[in-house]
């Protein structure tokens, strides 16, 4: 599957959207803030997109509400608590969010409540990149499948860090043989025409597979739809080999 990651306060929205759903993305991941990594969208952000979206391409909304660090106080647990409802009752079909403690482990316990509220309005929940800061990724992928996550974002390094696409893919292999099969794996950062050759190699060692991305999609600061059709293709021409 192909996820665009959409900047819910581009000007251009509608069109980017639209270049999205035309270019044949499967899923739209909506942020604000994408000097930021992203941060939670606003209310009529989340309705435009489902407007022009249709029921075509999924709508997922960004849970986060600072770009500091992973960790959630409890005030801030309780305004993405919050978040997630607008993002349900704005015809959201998932969340992106994620809570690590301080020594880089999963925050169990505010992923859990993250993870029942989105449950409660029938909503998947992502676990974003802060996954890429976890100490343990074996650990925390089995703790995020037990505590409901759908699907889980890395770039196949360490938050922060840049890497070649080889050694990212020898990283992801690795994730993929520790990860309980019915997590969905999201492969993100830097995937674009070039690199997903490198990375299409992990459809044939993990079935659960998509791929996300955000400025590779890019043309003159706009989503380009002849852009998102090339990743698109390049994603269903190999699935098909992998099957």
């Amino acid at each position: 599957m192909l996820e665009i990651c959409v900047a819910a306060d581009s000007p251009h929205l509608t069109h980017n959207l639209l270049a999205a759903k035309h270019g044949g993305a499967h899923r739209v991941e909506l942020c604000r803030a994408m000097d930021k990594d992203g941060l939670t969208p606003t209310a009529d952000s989340i309705k435009c997109a489902r407007r022009v979206l249709g029921k075509e391409v999924l709508l997922l909304v960004m849970i986060r509400n600072h770009a500091d660090h992973f960790h959630v106080s409890a005030q801030q647990r309780t305004q993405m608590l919050k978040q997630i409802d607008t993002a349900a009752e704005c015809g959201a079909d998932g969340v992106v969010a994620a809570a690590l403690g301080e020594n880089g482990t999963i925050d169990v316990d505010c992923t859990h409540h993250l993870t029942a509220r989105a449950h409660h309005h029938g909503l998947s929940l992502t676990f974003h990149r802060a996954f890429d800061a976890v100490s343990n990724a074996s650990i925390a992928a089995r703790q995020l499948a037990e505590l409901g996550v759908a699907r889980i974002l890395s770039a196949g390094q360490t938050w922060g860090s840049t890497g070649p696409e080889d050694a990212r893919l020898q990283r992801l292999t690795q994730l993929a043989d520790t990860f309980p099969k019915h997590l969905e794996l999201v492969v993100g950062g830097g995937v674009s025409a070039d690199t997903l050759p490198v990375f299409s190699a992990l459809a044939h060692c993990y079935p659960r597979l998509s791929f996300h991305s955000f400025s590779a999609v890019l043309k003159n600061g706009q989503v380009c739809t002849d852009k998102v059709r090339t990743l698109s293709q390049y994603i269903h021409s190999f699935s098909q080999r992998a099957d």
